[in-house]
């Protein structure tokens, strides 16, 4: 599981790995942009690719290619009709998600239109609880792991459109 980005030192970007007990390891021997801005799917495969620039200030992308099977959630959370006093973003932004897999709980705060949580050997989330930011809750049940969830959404998501260029590879 990615659990964070760390910003540029005088050795490049550091990662932390955190394994199934909450323990962090610093990944080592990957290839990695000098400075990383963000981690996103590109490729639509599950896998958060990194975002940043070169050390001559370049755009890169550090494509994951990692050799295990793991499932992953994305919730894309979108308002219908708003509750309360009627102020709520229809992306939810400010909110938090928190999703259940098994033993796995995972939380994080809406702070864009599509949240990507990864699963590991789980299959699929058994609930997704939603936090809106006016404060009313949702909770969705029996999600099915590898597609785009959009809860209070009538329409389907689609899957974001991916990079063909690839300057660095890294994988787990």
């Amino acid at each position: 599981m990615l659990a964070h980005v760390a910003p540029a030192n005088s050795s490049g970007t550091l990662i932390w790995l955190a394994d199934d007990k909450g323990q962090f390891s610093l990944l080592q021997g990957a290839q990695l942009p000098a400075r990383v801005f963000d981690a996103a799917d590109l490729t639509a495969n599950g896998r958060l690719d990194l975002l940043g620039l070169s050390p001559d200030g370049q755009p890169i992308q550090a494509v994951n290619r990692g050799t295990r099977n793991y499932h992953w959630q994305v919730i894309r959370p979108r308002a219908h009709q708003a509750t309360g006093d009627q102020r709520i973003n229809s992306f939810g932004i400010g909110g938090e998600i928190e999703i259940r897999s098994g033993l796995l709980v995972q939380m994080q705060p809406i702070t864009t239109p599509q949240l990507h949580f990864g699963l590991g050997m789980q299959t699929g989330a058994e609930v997704s609880r939603i936090q809106w930011p006016n404060g009313t809750m949702r909770a969705e049940f029996a999600l099915k792991a590898i597609r785009k969830s959009s809860p209070n959404n009538a329409s389907k998501a689609h899957a974001p459109s991916s990079s063909r260029s690839m300057a660095a590879r890294w994988s787990l």
